[in-house]
């Protein structure tokens, strides 16, 4: 769930025909405004175009998101970062402004849903599926309705270990990733402040030691019942039929089966060559 986006900066006069056109090259890339210092427009890989403009306050380098090509002119948003940057060198810091405001009302369960907003339609089916269980089952009833800012480690300290003692170290991992993953990405859209992660460098709990477990007939028959007409129908039966691990049940390859001999070659390292 982290961000791996590669990124470049690149310095241009920028124009009302280039900022239409203008490329993500290897990845997301900033284009330095030539006229307006600290002035740039951020390409991203989905084709998103963004002006922004940088500036210190408080020792620190600040982003300040203006808006998107098409919803203001260039002549707009240079005007725009020009007076950002004036009200910076009368000490103000108008990006912890526009945080304060906008965190005022917002709650966690309000940025989960922006962020699957944004990334669950290119994440893997399975994936979202078990993003969506870890929110809605864990992290929505404990944080949905709190404000980012008001979340502190020990709360998601306390939340973990509560999974831990149902005797479910791969959920609170779940669990653990995905309000990380929240906090980062918003951070990164501006929609917290740098300092806000709660996550940072934090240590997982000591886990619970993994428990022996063995499914009932019944357990199984139930599972099997639940599943036709889901996205897991095929995934559940392969699973309990080959009796592999999950992550090489979801990374199976029809290259490495061979249908005549009903045989499946589970390449050496897992999933790790995926």
């Amino acid at each position: 769930m982290q961000d791996g986006t590669a990124r470049s900066t690149r310095k241009v006069k920028l124009t009302d025909r280039n900022v239409k056109i203008l490329p993500a090259v290897n990845g997301r890339t900033d284009y330095t405004d030539e006229l307006v210092r600290g002035f740039r427009l951020r390409v991203g890989t989905d084709g998103s175009r963004v002006y922004s403009v940088g500036y210190f306050a408080g020792g620190r380098w600040k982003r300040y998101t203006i808006g998107r090509v098409g919803d203001l002119t260039l002549a707009g948003a240079r005007e725009a970062a020009r007076q950002i940057r004036a009200r910076a060198r009368l000490g103000e810091d108008p990006q912890a402004e526009k945080v304060s405001e906008r965190q005022s009302g917002q709650t966690f369960g309000e940025l989960i849903g922006l962020f699957v907003q944004k990334h669950g339609p290119t994440m893997r089916p399975l994936s979202l599926i078990e993003f969506q269980r870890a929110a809605n089952h864990d992290v929505l009833p404990v944080f949905g309705s709190r404000r980012p800012a008001d979340i502190t480690r020990a709360d998601i300290r306390s939340l973990l270990e509560r999974i831990l003692a149902r005797g479910a170290p791969t959920q609170a991992k779940r669990t653990l990733a995905l309000v990380r993953a929240v906090f980062r990405w918003s951070i990164r859209e501006d929609l917290l402040p740098a300092a806000a992660d709660p996550t940072f460098a934090f240590s997982f709990p000591n886990e619970a030691r993994p428990r022996d477990r063995v499914y009932t007939n019944d357990e199984i028959r139930a599972i099997f019942a639940a599943v036709p007409g889901t996205e897991m129908q095929d995934f559940v039966p392969l699973l309990f039929y080959t009796a592999v691990r999950s992550e090489e049940a979801r990374g199976a390859r029809w290259a490495d089966i061979d249908a005549d001999r009903a045989f499946w070659t589970i390449p050496r390292g897992g999933d790790e060559s995926r």
